[in-house]
């Protein structure tokens, strides 16, 4: 079995370059998250195999797609106010 390798990301002050975008129309609406976050600071513990300690180098970026639903189940339009 190998060692569980969990590296911690803390709480991140400063991180930018998030993008809402609306999409569709009515109970379809759902919004689009574009992400691409940059100087993230996490710590890798040794059993991660690199050079344990906190580094301020790590970055994450992607998409995503949020919609909504109310307590039935029923698709709900949401959007970005």
């Amino acid at each position: 079995m190998r060692p569980t390798c969990l590296i911690t990301i803390g709480p991140q002050e400063g991180v930018r370059e998030l993008i809402l975008i609306d999409e569709g129309k009515t109970k379809s609406r759902s919004i689009r998250i574009r992400f691409n976050l940059t100087g993230l600071t996490c710590t890798q513990p040794a059993s991660c195999g690199g050079t344990p300690g906190t580094f301020s180098d790590g970055s994450l970026s992607g998409e995503s797609r949020l919609t909504g639903k109310t307590a039935k189940e029923v698709e709900e339009g949401i959007w970005v106010d």
